[in-house]
């Protein structure tokens, strides 16, 4: 019986050492996943004002990458790369 309780208690402190390896780069990937959201938002704010003006922008996990994380410099570019090849 003392080895399973040994057994036990190395797959607690295995899984404990696991998940501390892992947290910070699930924490890097929330943090991307939450800039990737508010660059889709921008994106989609921008596509509805630019319906009056007669303009849209793709919607897509790149572009919104991309306002997420360079903001302001991202949407321009997303702009001029839309422009450019369309």
């Amino acid at each position: 019986m003392e080895t399973g309780w040994l057994v036990w208690g190395a797959l607690v402190l295995a899984g404990a050492v696991l998940l501390r390896w892992l947290v910070e780069p699930l924490r890097y990937l929330g943090l991307l996943a939450g800039r990737m959201a508010l660059g889709y938002l921008c994106l989609w704010a921008l596509n509805l004002v630019g319906l009056a003006a007669g303009f849209h922008l793709p919607l897509n996990p790149v572009t919104g990458l991309v306002v997420g994380v360079l903001g302001l410099p991202g949407l321009a570019t997303v702009y001029l790369l839309h422009r450019l090849y369309s």
